[in-house]
C-alpha cells in the first residue's frame, strides 16, 4: 500500500464516513488544501474555512488539522495529507 493509499484510506475512515462530517468537511478540506497551495503557505486563518465551526472543531480533534491559537489560524496536521487531498481533487477533474 502506498503512502497515497494509506492516506486516502485515513480521509475516508477518519473524515467521509463520520456522519458529522461526511461531504461538507470533505469540499471544506479540498478548498482549504487549494487555498493553501495557491498561497504556497502551511496555515490559514481559521475563519477562512468553509464549513460550520463544529466541523473545524471535529477535524481538529480526529487530528486531521491543527490550530495554532497563538495565531488563530489552522493547517493540516501532516502534510501529506496536503497532498493527498490535492491529488484527490486533481483526480476528480480528469
Amino acid at each position: 500500500m502506498s503512502e497515497y493509499h494509506f492516506l486516502d484510506a485515513f480521509i475516508e475512515e477518519i473524515v467521509e464516513k463520520d456522519t458529522n462530517l461526511g461531504k461538507p468537511a470533505v469540499s471544506a478540506l479540498k478548498e482549504m488544501a487549494a487555498t493553501l497551495i495557491k498561497k504556497r503557505s502551511l496555515f490559514m486563518h481559521k475563519d477562512l474555512f468553509k464549513a460550520d465551526s463544529s466541523i473545524l472543531t471535529r477535524l481538529i480533534s480526529s487530528e486531521v488539522l491543527q490550530l495554532d491559537d497563538l495565531r488563530n489560524r489552522i493547517g493540516f496536521s501532516h502534510q501529506p495529507l496536503l497532498d493527498t487531498l490535492i491529488t484527490r481533487d486533481a483526480i476528480s477533474k480528469d
